[in-house]
């Protein structure tokens, strides 16, 4: 068999000027779901052994976090939970952790998540107040819906939304300084230890576990459309693709979860969930606690 004259031409590089620079969408579809499983294999590596949080008993990093959680929930002033939050960047720091990818990974979903919950507290329409910033006036079709007829923003819609935001940072931060510092499965069984309900800790280690094998799944969909494109379409046609491998991708995680289930119950499974044994608390564990306790007394009471 001859070779084909055209494979044996030489070709020049088509070059397409500043369109072959630009990302398509599906490129950064592609390139979010690959760095989403970057992120996620990262949290599933060993933690460093030589840090602080590290060398506690998961136990007490689960049950430090959940007390945490209760008295950032019941502070009402700013300075209190900054100072916890300020507590919780020094701890991650001693843990020796990533502090850039940490507050990437804390500050970005922050601010993304609580920002239309929190512009809205700002205005006098919402949180009524003293007046500190002058927006726009009303038009006369609408007055009669508002109590004011000045879009401003209050000081205390401002301190409700400033405290919003601060207490929703500070409770990511404790949850990812702990998930980072925890191998999943101690985490998932401290849980079962601190006497969280079985079926809790069974859908939230399956949904752990499963939220990967989406990810992958779904970096793989991008990638194959990737490798098989010669000529990139324009964006509605590239978004429409996209939003039908959405719909694909929901029923193939039915689909799945439906074997997955079947599959459990033929190899005989009751709904039981077994957690691995740990060993017993150490005297550095119970000062950890005590130390704790302190702090989420001293931050409920002030």
């Amino acid at each position: 068999m001859k070779t084909p004259r055209w494979l044996l031409e030489e070709t020049a590089a088509v070059s397409h000027g500043r369109r072959e620079l630009r990302k398509t969408f599906i490129n950064r579809a592609e390139k979010t779901s690959r760095k989403f499983l970057s992120e996620f294999l990262l949290v599933n590596k060993p933690p460093v052994n030589d840090g602080l949080l590290q060398k506690l008993d998961p136990r007490i990093k689960m049950a430090s976090l959940l007390f945490l959680l209760v008295a950032l929930s019941l502070s009402t002033t700013i300075p209190v939970i900054l100072g916890i939050y300020v507590a919780i960047l020094a701890t991650s720091f001693i843990s020796r952790l990533d502090i850039g990818k940490y507050l990437r990974v804390t500050l970005g979903p922050t601010i993304v998540f609580s920002m239309p919950f929190v512009l809205p507290m700002t205005l006098n329409l919402v949180t009524p107040g003293k007046p500190i910033l002058f927006l726009v006036n009303l038009p006369n079709q609408i007055l009669w819906l508002t109590p004011s007829s000045q879009l401003t923003i209050t000081n205390t819609g401002l301190v409700m939304a400033a405290t919003f935001f601060t207490r929703a940072l500070a409770m990511l931060s404790a949850t990812q300084l702990v998930m980072r510092t925890t191998p999943p499965h101690l985490a998932f069984a401290s849980l079962s230890a601190l006497r969280i309900p079985k079926l809790a800790v069974l859908l939230l280690r399956m949904t752990y576990r499963y939220l990967f094998i989406l990810t992958e799944l779904t970096n793989n969909v991008f990638l194959a459309r990737k490798s098989r494109t010669i000529r990139t379409g324009d964006a509605k046609s590239e978004r429409a693709w996209a939003a039908g491998r959405i719909g694909w991708i929901f029923k193939r995680s039915v689909y799945l979860g439906d074997q997955v289930t079947t599959a459990m119950i033929s190899r005989g499974w009751t709904g039981g969930y077994n957690a691995l044994p740990l060993p017993a608390l150490k005297r550095a564990d119970w000062l950890a606690m005590g130390c704790l306790a302190v702090v989420v007394t001293a931050s409920v009471v002030f």
